[in-house]
Parts: structure tokens; sequence; C-alpha cells
């Protein structure tokens, strides 16, 4: 869901956050580090083209991730080689 929801009052067994930190009444533990990546499917590059550039994916319908903290949207980071992208 894209709704924070509260796990302890309403009543959740388990659940899957991705980030630090979270609600000190549940015990956590790292499943996995993860590693981002940017796919399309054919169909849809099909459908709206196949951006060249970074730029072009605002453009795009694109998932979006919110901090579980603020509740604010990440802005989508890119690296190749270790170094940030812009």
């Amino acid at each position: 869901t894209d709704r924070l929801v509260d796990l302890t009052e309403e009543g959740f067994d388990a659940a899957v956050r991705l980030g630090r930190g979270g609600d000190v009444r549940l015990i956590a533990r790292p499943l996995a580090a993860l590693r981002w990546v940017t796919v399309a499917s054919p169909e849809y590059l099909r459908s709206h083209g196949t951006p060249e550039r970074l730029e072009q994916l605002a453009g795009h319908n694109c998932p979006t991730v919110r901090d579980l903290h603020t509740g604010k949207l990440l802005e989508w980071q890119f690296q190749r080689d270790g170094q940030p992208l812009s």
C-alpha cells in the first residue's frame, strides 16, 4: 500500500520496509542489501518512447518512494561507477 500504516495499532503480523529506523515497538531485522535498477517493459517503451537522457524521465510514468519518517517523496538519484549523474 502507499499508505503509511501503524503496524502495531492495525494488527499487522509482518511487513517489509525499506530504510533504517522505524517504530521502536517493533523488532526489525535486515533482509538484504538492495541495489536499485531502472527498468521498463518493451511494451511501455514502444508506447511512450525510450528516454536517452536522465531529464527525459520527468515525462514518464515513474514510481515514487516516500520517506518513512518525513512522508516526502524521494528524488531519484543516479550513479555510474559510484559517481553521481545529473
